[in-house]
Order: C-alpha cells, then structure tokens, then sequence
C-alpha cells in the first residue's frame, strides 16, 4: 500500500515465496514470455485500482503490467489484476479473471495510464489530465482527442534501440 510499483524482489523470490506486488508478477511473465520466445515488455504506469478516487493526482507510477506481441499485434497484460484482488479487510483474495489479458487497449486505458504513451496501444493516445476525471468525464474526453499517434512505429523503434 505504499503506492510503489516496485519492491526489490527477483524472480527467483516470486517463485519461491508465491507472492509479488505488480512488478513481481509483471517480472516473472515477462521471463515466461521470453522463455516462450514471445516479445514482451514491462509496462510502468498509473492504476485506477484499490483505494482510487477520480480526481487523485499521481505523484509517481503505481503499477506495472506486460505488453506482448501475440497474434500479430501488441496486446496488453496484467497478470497481477487477473490473479485476484483485495478484500474490505486488505486481504488478498486468489480469484482468477482474464479480464485484464489480452483486453483490448479501449478498455484496458479506463484503469491503466502507461507512463510512455506508446503502450496504450492507441491511435489518439489519453492524457493524464483525461485519465483522472470520472468515467463519464473520461468518456467524452478520451474520445474528443483528436491527435493521431503510430504507437507500431514507434514500438518498432524502441525494439532497435532496446
């Protein structure tokens, strides 16, 4: 609850311990990813998740989750919102959904701002000021956006300099 995305643990100590914060499990199924020859980056970012309200600005990135390149496209993946969620009394609740893999990046935006533009996989990418209001605010203005960004192009290039 500390509002980091990141706590030191390696791969190795996800998998012994059984337990990770989202850059744990974004970690791991990137190195699962990768042992399966299937591209696949880490994503930092900003989350709509437990103890969100609309409005809250963001200080630093919350969250991480996975892009990957499956079925000809780049498809985005979060392995930690698909593996359960916190109850009233901040217990974690095992609860498989597979809502968050492979959903499509219009809705994937509604609960998650990736800190490079690139990974939301849209072609008229939601600003920060858009992302916080409340759903029927981001409603109007996500789709007011009229700007149009190659988020492949730019994808491609990273790949080159990675």
């Amino acid at each position: 609850f500390s509002g980091s995305s990141s706590r030191g643990s390696t791969i190795d100590e996800t998998l012994q311990k059984k337990k990770a914060v989202c850059q744990g499990y974004s970690e791991l199924f990137m190195a699962l990813c990768r042992y399966s020859q299937i591209p696949c980056f880490l994503v930092d970012g900003y989350s709509k998740g437990f103890g969100y309200n609309p409005g809250k600005k963001f200080v630093q990135s919350d969250h991480a989750w996975n892009a990957v390149f499956v079925d000809n496209k780049w498809q985005l993946i979060d392995a930690t919102w698909g593996a359960g969620y916190m109850d009233e009394n901040l217990k974690f609740k095992k609860l498989f959904t597979n809502e968050y893999f492979l959903a499509s990046p219009d809705e994937f935006i509604k609960k998650h701002l990736p800190s490079d533009p690139m990974w939301q996989l849209l072609t008229h990418p939601v600003t920060m000021d858009c992302y916080i209001k409340d759903d029927v605010e981001f409603q109007k203005c996500s789709t007011a956006n009229q700007a149009f960004y190659s988020f492949t192009d730019t994808i491609h290039e990273f790949k080159i300099k990675s």
